[in-house]
């Protein structure tokens, strides 16, 4: 089957200048709504954008195929209104109970030196008839609306909520294209661009489709959010899915088909269930690689945009010295990097999505993971108790002590690693 484009609204397309200026005003609104969620957001809920402003007009809301108001599926009455039904749940929630780090060194990491509690969702998969699909931009992406055209607030998750998704500020004239037979939605949160998403988050999809039964690579169509990076071509192939059953979805596509199929998203990133890992250590980590030889490397992650490491070329530099050869996983394949994960048995890296391949490492094996002091989360922490390594952890601090970083910064902002306390970290790690 081949790649689906919906085309641009024929009226568009017959009067070349009416498209030149409409592209103009979208992209105009389109920056307007997003510098006003971004002024008026500050990390919290914003009380309106201007594209659900223009949406409230009814033939407004028509040319764009835009939603009509929201319903959710626990709240809206009998499943059968929306000709929805559900399959599942078919895994179970999940108590995660994190154990303390080995060693935590600075005081913004202490608090990784108690134990803690995370939820991982129970999941299930489900199928909506006449169901229609939108992609929306930002993180988030996918907006799942009804036969009546209403915002399925379970299945199309925004950090603000579904009164104000970001479908609101798609502006797209864009025909909506009907597609028979089954359509998957494999569009997750974040895994366009993003490693971890991708590998613990899209990909166990599969594995929801696969035990509800719902798995048919050679007969539907699948959606999926990707940039076709290598390991992303690469991990599909190895399941199943290829160019000529997948559609890359992308701002202002319109589809409806006769059978939506949508599997329930994670509601909490950090609360990577043990199943997800589970599913990516069968069908990529067991016997299906060779084991790599090299037994303690550090993730440099040089070319990333978000939380560089100023004084990377002396920690380079000084790691290199006691043994540790340098790694840059976006140079690997897939198979590569599950082969490098498979063979360690230290691994010292900043916080980054390569470490996702925490997946494949044995019981046993010791992370040290370098925190920025401005963003420390346990997705990592996680994924070592699953597997069974030895986890501890080091941060670093401020570039410019006495600036204040935002709320909305604090995730990108760089950071410096002290040598002293680095060199503190890896004695420990060591020992």
């Amino acid at each position: 089957m081949s790649v689906v484009r919906p085309k641009i609204n024929s009226l568009s397309r017959e009067v070349p200048y009416l498209r030149s200026t409409w592209s103009i005003i979208s992209s105009f609104v389109a920056a307007s709504c997003g510098r006003l969620r971004t002024h008026l957001q500050g990390g919290r809920r914003i009380p309106i954008t201007v594209g659900k402003l223009l949406f409230s007009f009814e033939p407004i809301r028509r040319l764009f195929d835009a939603p009509a108001g929201y319903c959710s599926v626990q709240t809206c009455g009998k499943l059968s209104d929306i000709n929805l039904s559900v399959v599942g749940p078919i895994e179970k929630e999940e108590q995660i109970l994190l154990s303390p780090a080995v060693f935590a060194i600075g005081k913004e990491v202490q608090s990784k030196l108690a134990g803690a509690r995370l939820v991982a969702d129970a999941r299930s998969v489900y199928v909506l008839r006449d169901g229609k699909y939108r992609n929306a931009r930002g993180h988030f992406e996918l907006a799942v609306l009804d036969a009546k055209g209403r915002l399925l607030s379970e299945l199309s998750p925004d950090a603000i909520g579904p009164d104000f998704h970001r479908i609101y500020e798609q502006l797209s004239l864009r025909r909506e294209r009907r597609l028979s037979g089954r359509v998957i939605v494999l569009t997750t949160p974040g895994a366009r661009d993003n490693y971890f998403h991708w590998c613990l988050e899209m990909l166990p999809k599969i594995q929801l489709l696969r035990s509800s039964g719902l798995f048919q690579p050679k007969k539907d169509t699948f959606m999926i959010n990707h940039k076709r990076a290598r390991y992303q071509m690469e991990t599909l192939a190895l399941l199943g899915l290829d160019g000529s059953n997948t559609i890359r979805t992308y701002p202002g596509i319109k589809i409806t088909a006769n059978e939506l199929i949508v599997p329930s998203h994670s509601s909490l990133h950090e609360a990577v269930s043990r199943w997800s890992v589970e599913f990516l250590r069968e069908n990529f980590g067991r016997d299906n690689y060779k084991i790599g030889d090299m037994r303690k490397f550090f993730l440099d992650r040089g070319s990333a945009r978000r939380r560089s490491i100023v004084n990377l070329v002396e920690v380079r530099e000084y790691l290199s010295r006691r043994g540790y050869a340098i790694i840059d996983t976006s140079q690997l394949s897939f198979k590569e990097q599950v082969s490098l994960f498979r063979g360690a048995r230290t691994i010292i890296s900043p916080h980054g999505a390569g470490l996702a391949n925490l997946c494949f490492v044995e019981g046993g094996t010791k992370l040290l993971e370098i925190f920025s002091p401005f963003y420390m989360p346990d997705y990592f922490r996680v994924l070592s108790q699953h597997v069974g390594a030895a986890y501890s952890c080091v941060s670093g601090v401020a570039r410019d002590k006495g600036t204040e970083v935002g709320e909305r910064q604090r995730i990108s902002h760089p950071f410096e690693v002290p040598l002293n306390r680095l060199a503190r970290a890896v004695d420990r790690l060591e020992s």
